[in-house]
């Protein structure tokens, strides 16, 4: 009997042990903080799609890609012609990150859509508005629900999807995936005691 539980304890023990290293491991999409950030900054009913900036609805590269535009050729307001390029030429410099995000998505109202001469006219110093559709992109993440501003009119439901699968009426955990990995964790560890009472039985 000593024997048996001294099996089932080794057996819960690496059980728990294996399921800790499998589970403690970094997701492999980027920024998985990022919808949760816009849904915060925003104070949106929903957290938005990766497809707001990503090929991919799970996220990763590629990024979304538009036409760079000819000196003097650029239509009112479009900048770089796609919502991630608009969003990452707002200050500070540099590619989005979890810490400028916010910072750059406020930067969206009350800075030229366009700074480069060299991709665009600077004369239009207005927000961008990325689609085209005479609404700022500021506006259009600003809207409730939000709107896609790489899609004209009200968009196709990449911000907040109203039905199917992606339907969401709670907002988005910043770092879903740690709350899935800890939620198994845990399970994990419960099933390992139970596996320890017993054998001790």
């Amino acid at each position: 009997m000593r024997r048996l539980g001294s099996r089932a304890q080794r057996f819960g023990c690496a059980l728990a042990a294996g399921a800790f290293a499998a589970l403690s491991a970094a997701p492999a999409a980027a920024h998985s903080d990022f919808p949760g950030i816009i849904q915060d900054t925003f104070g949106s009913s929903c957290a938005p799609q990766c497809t707001l900036c990503h090929v991919n609805p799970s996220g990763g590269l590629p990024l979304k890609v538009g036409e760079h535009y000819v000196d003097g050729m650029n239509p009112s307001h479009r900048g770089y012609g796609v919502f991630i390029s608009n969003l990452a030429a707002r200050p500070p410099a540099g590619t989005p990150t979890s810490a400028n995000l916010a910072t750059k998505l406020r930067a969206l109202k009350g800075t030229p859509c366009n700074n480069n001469s060299m991709e665009g006219s600077v004369v239009d110093t207005g927000d961008c508005d990325t689609d085209g559709d005479g609404v700022s992109d500021f506006a259009e993440l600003d809207a409730e629900p939000a709107r896609d501003p790489d899609v004209s009119g009200v968009g196709n439901n990449s911000i907040c999807p109203s039905y199917g699968c992606g339907a969401s009426i709670a907002a988005l955990p910043r770092d879903a995936d740690a709350n899935g990995r800890a939620g198994a964790l845990t399970a994990a560890l419960g099933v390992a005691l139970v596996l320890a009472r017993r054998a001790r039985r």
